[in-house]
This record gives C-alpha cells, sequence and structure tokens, in this order.
C-alpha cells in the first residue's frame, strides 16, 4: 500500500564529492598558477553541479503502490513483487528509482518517465533462499541527477511479511490410529456424522432423511434425528523437538520438512470426503501467539531452542491422549528414542524419526524396526530419505 511520507533532503553521492572537489581544485589551480581556462572549465563544472541540484528539488506527485504476488512461499519458490507509479501532476515525470529491501538488502528497480496521468508498474523477483519470516520494505523512491551528483528519496511503501514455508514431500498417508470400539467412550473432540449413535436432535435443513428417528418423531410431533460420532476417530500428533543441541542447523532444516510432510501428508492424500484431523506440537513455541496460525506458517516460524534436556519432549509426548498415532521428529539418539518407546504402550503407533548427519546422504537410510509392537524408529541425513524409509515400511 502507498505511505505518503515527506521527502528526505538532497544527499551529496560520492561521485557527488568527487565532482565538487574535483571543481574546487581546479578552480584554485587556476587562479594560482594564472591558467583562465582551468578557471572556466571550474565554472561550467560548478553550473553543472548547480543544476543537478535544482533538478532533483522538484518533487513530482508520484502515487507509489507495491504488492507482492504471494504472501506465502515454499523454500527455493519465487514470487513476483510488483511496484505501481502513478503521476498524478500536470506535469511528465522523470525517470525514477524505487528501491525494496528485502531482508535488508536493497532492491533497485528503474521506474521510466511518466506522462501526465500515466500510470506503469514494474515486476522484481522474491526468492524464498530460506525458511522463515521473509520481511520486505520498507520501499523509497529515488529522484537523481543525471550525472549522479545528488540524491533525494522518500518512503513511499512500508513493510510486508512473506512466510517461506518447508517442503512438504510427498506421503500418500501418514500413520493414523484405528477405530477402537464403534459403540465406545466419546471424545469430545470428535467429529459428527460417523458411526457410533449419541443423541436425539431436532431435524435442520440438509440432515440425511435416512437418520429420522420416526418412533421419537411422531412421540415429539417434531422431526428428530440420530447423531452419530466415532468413538475412537483415528488422529495423528506431530512433535517437533526444536532442541539446538541434537542438530546441526542443516539437520534442524530437514527435520522442519519431515514435521510438514507427516503433519500434512495424510490431509493431501486422505481417500476420506471429511478431513482427517492431524496435530502439529512444536517444542519451545509460544501457542497465545500462534493460535488458529496455519500449520506451515508455524513451521516456518519455528527456531531452535536452547534447553537440551529431553525433559520437555517426554513430556509434550505423555500429554497426548492415547488411541492414535504420534510421529516424534528428533536429532541425534540422547536418549530420547529410548525414552519415548518406553512410553508408547498408551498409543496405537510411535514413530521417532532421527534426523542424524553421519548417515550416507546419498541415499535413504533403512528403516529401523524396533521390536516393541507398534513402534518404529527412522534414521536418516536428509527429509527425503526419511519418508523414503517410511515408505519401504509398506505402509500405503
Amino acid at each position: 500500500m502507498a505511505l505518503a511520507t515527506a521527502a528526505r533532503e538532497p544527499v551529496v553521492t560520492r561521485v557527488g564529492w568527487g565532482v565538487m572537489a574535483t571543481t574546487a581544485g581546479t578552480g584554485a589551480l587556476g587562479m594560482a598558477a594564472g591558467f583562465p581556462l582551468l578557471v572556466t572549465l571550474a565554472g561550467t563544472w560548478a553550473a553543472a553541479v548547480l543544476l543537478a541540484g535544482a533538478s532533483v528539488l522538484v518533487r513530482p506527485r508520484l502515487t507509489v503502490d507495491r504488492t507482492v504476488r504471494s504472501g506465502h512461499l515454499t523454500v527455493g519458490d519465487v514470487t513476483l513483487g510488483s511496484i505501481t507509479a502513478s503521476n498524478s501532476s500536470r506535469w511528465p515525470s522523470p525517470r525514477l528509482v524505487a528501491v525494496d529491501r528485502i531482508q535488508g538488502e536493497p532492491v533497485e528497480v528503474a521506474i521510466a518517465g511518466l506522462a501526465r496521468g500515466g500510470r506503469r508498474t514494474v515486476r522484481y523477483p522474491v526468492t524464498g533462499v530460506r525458511r522463515g519470516v521473509l520481511r520486505l520494505g520498507p520501499v523509497t523512491v529515488e529522484r537523481r541527477d543525471l550525472l549522479g551528483i545528488f540524491r533525494r528519496s522518500r518512503v513511499v511503501a512500508g513493510e510486508l511479511t512473506v512466510w517461506v514455508r518447508p517442503r512438504v514431500h510427498p506421503l500418500r498417508h501418514a500413520p493414523a490410529g484405528v477405530v477402537l470400539d464403534m459403540e465406545g467412550q466419546v471424545r469430545p473432540s470428535a467429529n459428527a456424522g460417523s458411526a457410533a449413535f449419541v443423541s436425539l436432535r431436532e431435524y435442520a435443513q440438509g440432515d440425511d432423511p435416512r437418520r429420522i428417528h420416526w418412533k421419537q418423531s411422531a412421540r415429539t410431533g417434531r422431526l428428530m434425528v440420530r447423531e452419530h460420532v466415532d468413538s475412537d476417530e483415528p488422529t495423528v500428533t506431530v512433535v517437533l523437538d526444536t532442541r539446538a543441541g541434537v542438530y546441526d542447523p542443516e539437520r534442524f532444516e530437514e527435520a522442519v520438512e519431515v514435521a510438514a510432510s507427516f503433519a500434512l501428508g495424510r490431509l493431501a492424500g486422505s481417500a476420506r470426503d471429511r478431513p482427517e484431523r492431524a496435530t502439529l506440537r512444536i517444542l519451545g513455541e509460544d501457542p497465545a501467539q500462534t493460535a488458529g496460525s496455519d500449520p506451515l506458517d508455524r513451521l516456518a516460524a519455528a527456531l531452535p531452542t536452547t534447553d537440551d534436556s529431553f525433559t520437555p519432549v517426554l513430556h509434550t509426548f505423555e500429554r497426548i491422549a492415547p488411541g492414535g498415532c504420534v510421529v516424534v521428529v528428533t536429532g541425534h539418539d540422547d536418549g530420547t528414542a529410548a525414552a519415548l518407546l518406553s512410553r508408547s504402550g498408551r498409543h496405537r503407533l510411535v514413530v521417532v524419526a532421527e534426523l542424524r548427519a553421519d548417515q550416507d546422504r546419498s541415499a535413504a537410510a533403512p528403516p529401523v524396526a524396533v521390536p516393541r509392537p507398534g513402534t518404529v524408529v527412522l534414521r536418516a541425513a536428509t527429509a527425503v530419505a526419511v519418508i523414503a524409509a517410511w515408505r519401504r515400511l509398506g505402509t500405503p
């Protein structure tokens, strides 16, 4: 969006300081040595400097707006930033230079001269080089003279945020628990519309007529329908261990990609009409700041934490409701996997994915199946290798 601000005072560029120093030196030398030609030459340069300064003092009436095609990127993807300039003055606008900043690095975009009432849009690439929050702006428009002696700028647009999300590797189905008892205890989070009978309620427009309870309807004089839920619907909980002590920086990025792949793989590959529930838990995350955020945005903002104890990992694991599948993504083996697997009996399936730098990066490491039923450990150096190892277990 456009941001109207006062123009900054003209500043002298490095070229300008050189020209003025040369002009002064030439004039002084000409007068001292008695060379009129040098004095005339210095006077000509001084006149050019004055004209250059006057040219940047005139400020055209421009409206400048900056937008970005997409506020979300995947690592390595490119989107386009756009700067649109409109000339609302009665006079033509000279050539200008718009300067955006991507993570503080200036990106210059030339805006050709605009006729009265003219409008022009220029575009430039914005690349998501690294996962995280990419900050753009503020945008300034600079007026420069033809000789490059003076420069005058003003801020025309504020900052924008682009979320650079981790890559999600193809995962046809993430693991999920199974329905244990169709007439069992109902969970508070269970979705309506599935198999276990819960209660009767009054008919609402759009309800399936096949669920009408005719006897109760005749008794009450109002159409009543059966309400059903799954008593233990399959669930997936993905826990990302963010302790800096169990990763190197590169392995941490791979771990984030593994967490993204398991958390979203079932959503992308589910054959059911209704979405599956995948819960993502990130160690060290502030729930008050991330409530309601997209899982990929939360993973984009994930940072390593300084606490090296695996107690928070175990505490998070033990608070997960039993009956479903839990995927814990961690780093090199410091006893975390053994501690988790010793507490795995409450869950249908426990998967521990260890991102370890000592594996061969050229090939996917084979999965390690733990003898205890319902537990799997995957060890590899990259997210691609972890996903490939999971597929070799014969999962759908």
